[in-house]
């Protein structure tokens, strides 16, 4: 018991927290699927629940935070969102290899049409420090599990439509969704759904240069509190992070067609869907992903000014677009049955910032697989950093 207490005084000052590794952090703002919904690590607590490699959800046990001034690694995965780490955070990578013990190259790996299927092929994986990753690995991108516990597309559709042109009052109990002007089917379909669903009387009028639905209904709005306020904090309800497919894809196809684009690539048809709501972004990406996607996120800075109704308007916010192939005709990726391959990019930056860490049963999923930040020191997962733990405190 004194030993233990020592040991623990020892690691405490050292910055040891709870059996961990002091570099083991990523930066406030990185988005991690959770079985609420999206958070900002920042704003998980102990007791929520974070994927796994496998696509399954693992009890977070505790949470760190700290003030931080140096090096980040800023990991751009293909078919993921970015991440900024400490240069210790140790990654999940792959080596595909052949039947010689050979590693694949990472470009034949990711185009699965130059590997021979007569071939077995074995996958290595490896944890490495970020500062260690030189882009000759793959990352493991975990696929999201469909579930059935929740089904109705009806409501996935007025979802879609209130994430894409929907607000409402802070006071009152109205809710308006405003569609341009050769979306009139589309406005007095919505426009029936909701007076059919909700038992209201709904309002559909024709303005300068756009259509407004205009709905008197707490049920409305109530039901809709789960998808946020302010186009900013727009967000996917949690509970449609465990909708059928039907209902999924309703809700998906409602948003792309509010505030979607089409574009073609050779031969092939590319969606995207576009907003200035990181949450939403996010959510959108893994129901995607849900429905057999690989969806990717780019962000659109510095957008030039543009005249809306007559007023000039000047975007304060970056855009996330959220864009998908149908129909890919090239896959830049690796499908390894459990999970994804992706290849990636690293750059080095310098940040004075706040740095965050989870403790799971040992890793969770930020986009990418990382490691365990906490660490289980009496468990066996991290005997090497347990052992330069106690040489530092002998020095002490």
């Amino acid at each position: 018991g004194i030993l233990a207490k020592y040991v623990a005084n020892k690691l405490q000052k050292l910055g040891f927290h709870a059996g961990g590794h002091p570099g083991y952090c990523l930066n406030k703002g990185t988005p991690i699927f959770t079985n609420k919904g999206i958070k900002m690590i920042e704003e998980i607590k102990a007791g929520d629940q974070v994927l796994d490699r496998y696509g399954s959800l693992v009890p977070v046990i505790r949470t760190n935070e700290r003030e931080y001034a140096g090096d980040l690694i800023l990991i751009k995965p293909k078919y993921a969102f970015p991440i900024e780490v400490t240069p210790e955070h140790r990654i999940l990578t792959a080596q595909i290899i052949n039947q010689k013990g050979q590693p694949v190259s990472r470009r034949r790996a990711v185009y699965r049409s130059k590997l021979k299927k007569t071939i077995k092929y074995r996958i290595k994986l490896e944890w490495k420090e970020a500062k260690d990753l030189d882009g000759s690995e793959l990352l493991v991108l975990p696929k999201v599990k469909s579930t059935e516990s929740f089904s109705d597309p009806e409501f996935g559709r007025i979802v879609g439509w209130y994430l894409a042109e929907g607000h409402m009052d802070k006071e009152g109990n109205s809710v308006y969704f405003t569609l341009s002007l050769n979306e009139l089917k589309e406005a007095k379909d919505l426009g029936n759904l909701i007076s059919r669903r909700f038992n209201t009387k709904v309002s559909i009028k024709k303005r300068q240069n756009s259509i407004r639905i205009s709905v008197a209904s707490r049920e409305l709005k109530e039901s809709l509190k789960g998808c946020g306020t302010g186009a900013r904090y727009k967000e996917i309800p949690p509970e449609f992070f465990e909708a059928d497919i039907p209902t999924t894809r309703a809700l998906i196809d409602a948003l792309w067609q509010g505030d979607g684009t089409t574009s073609r690539v050779g031969n092939s048809i590319k969606k995207s869907i576009s907003t200035i709501s990181p949450r939403l972004a996010i959510g959108v990406y893994y129901l995607l992903q849900k429905l057999g996607y690989m969806p990717y996120i780019s962000l659109m800075k510095n957008r030039p000014a543009r005249t809306s109704d007559g007023r000039m308007i000047r975007p304060k916010h970056p855009i996330f677009r959220v864009a998908w192939n149908p129909n890919p005709q090239r896959k830049m990726w690796y499908d390894a049955g459990d999970y994804y391959l992706v290849p990636y990019t690293t750059t080095k930056l310098q940040k004075k910032t706040k740095v965050y860490d989870l403790t799971t049963n040992g890793e969770f999923a930020a986009g990418i697989i990382v490691h365990n930040c906490g660490g289980q020191l009496l468990n066996g997962q991290t005997p090497d950093h347990l052992i330069e733990a106690l040489r530092r405190i002998r020095r002490v």
